[in-house]
């Protein structure tokens, strides 16, 4: 189903490399504080006539992280 501008994500797979120190209540990931990580996340497009965007966002601040990511479909 399409997700409406602005929406959170709702994840359905994660891959956790950080034990404990980072934890998931979809949508929200909660990071323990004094680490540093590396964010990644990939979407698939199924719609060949669609472009997305998506980035991390923190919700504790309200200010996004890094640089947004665009899909294009090519047809």
């Amino acid at each position: 189903a399409p997700i409406a501008v602005g929406s959170a994500f709702p994840f359905d797979t994660v891959t956790n490399t950080a034990g404990a120190d980072v934890t998931l209540s979809n949508p929200t990931f909660t990071l323990k504080a004094g680490k540093t990580y590396q964010l990644q996340a990939g979407l698939a497009m199924t719609d060949t006539t669609a472009t997305s965007s998506y980035q991390w966002r923190d919700t504790t601040n309200n200010v996004y992280l890094g640089i947004a990511a665009v899909n294009n479909s090519t047809g």
